[in-house]
């Protein structure tokens, strides 16, 4: 089964209104996950990144955002990843991708076999030099 890590931009697109062409190109993708076709993977570092611009930027109560987590987490298709790839991240980081966040999670769909979803094209551009696959947003 294919294996998508979602970067929390492709999250915080979906659950808000804040880019309507980017929340319609990332929803198949959940639906997808939803109905079983392939698995959408979050990572803990996508889940700190989340909480942090929910409750720091959108000024959401953290008890909302613990629901929507939770949401996630029990959906079917959806699954967590807790591991932290270091022999893998400390070759990306910082010399191939400079943002630490990114860099975990690039470590994590290199090591996993997965693809990457993500509309940060510096991030697309540094794994396709990389050959670690992206998902088609």
């Amino acid at each position: 089964m294919k294996r998508y890590y979602i970067d929390t931009n492709c999250l915080l697109s979906y659950i808000t209104d804040r880019n309507t062409s980017q929340q319609n190109r990332i929803a198949p993708y959940f639906h997808g996950a939803s109905r079983l076709k392939h698995k959408i993977i979050l990572t803990q570092n996508v889940i700190t990144e989340f909480v942090y611009v929910c409750t720091s930027i959108y000024k959401i109560e953290s008890a909302k955002v613990r629901e929507m987590i939770l949401d996630f987490v029990h959906t079917p298709g959806m699954e967590m990843d807790h591991s932290f790839p270091t022999t893998v991240f400390f070759h990306l980081w910082p010399e191939y991708i400079e943002d630490y966040g990114d860099a975990v999670l690039a470590a994590s769909v290199q090591t996993a076999k997965g693809a990457l979803l993500t509309f940060d094209r510096k991030l697309k551009d540094s794994c396709a030099k990389l050959n670690i696959p992206a998902g088609d947003l």
